[in-house]
């Protein structure tokens, strides 16, 4: 199965966005600002996966295209990537290998088609290293202001082509949302709105 690696937030100011909710949500940085001549990207650390705010110059190889708000779902490969090729080819699916980079590769999924942009990513390096250090600081920060522990789910608002192969995405007809247990047990839900363009996070 793909675990979901990040969500994709795409945003005219990754720097601004990211230090503003860091500051509502008491939550660490993931990796500072980077420039490349495709995009600027910075990342804040939810736990078990990161929030990607992204400004694109050239989408997966597209360039005038992007959008605002929640966009992305990044799948890891842990395997080989022609395995993961393999799957997508012997369930008919559409692919296109976006971006190679000496860190990573990504593979759009039926990119014309399904919106969130879902997506693989294999890393081309030892990521076990800074996983640890992810680990380490979620858990100095306690999981911030609204004590977040696992992630749960992603659920998308209408009905999407989504591979059995991947973990924690459902379909659900309301609004697109992530959710997460949260060690502050409340006795309904807790329902974060306006944080992030066309994305609820929820608080269980």
């Amino acid at each position: 199965m793909y675990k979901v690696d990040h969500i994709m937030i795409e945003s005219s100011n990754p720097k601004e966005t990211v230090n503003a909710l860091v500051e509502k949500m008491n939550l660490p940085i993931a990796w500072d600002l980077i420039e490349t001549e495709n995009y600027k990207s910075m990342g804040i650390n939810f736990g078990d996966i990161n929030f990607e705010f992204i400004d694109f110059k050239k989408r997966f190889g597209k360039e005038n295209k992007s959008y605002k708000g929640f966009s992305g779902i990044a799948f890891r490969i842990d395997g080989e990537i022609e395995e993961a090729l393999t799957t997508l080819q012997e369930q008919n699916l559409k692919y296109k290998i976006a971006e190679e980079t000496k860190n990573y590769t990504t593979i759009t999924i039926e990119e014309d088609n399904v919106f969130p942009t879902m997506f693989l990513v294999k890393y081309h390096f030892d990521i076990n290293p800074w996983h640890l250090k992810l680990k380490e600081d979620f858990k100095s920060c306690n999981g911030g202001k609204f004590k977040i522990d696992k992630f749960i789910s992603i659920n998308l608002d209408k009905q999407e082509k989504v591979l059995d192969k991947f973990e924690n995405v459902k379909i659900k007809e309301k609004n697109s949302s992530i959710v997460f247990s949260s060690n502050d047990h409340k006795s309904e839900p807790i329902i974060l709105r306006e944080l992030i363009e066309n994305l609820e996070i929820v608080l269980l």
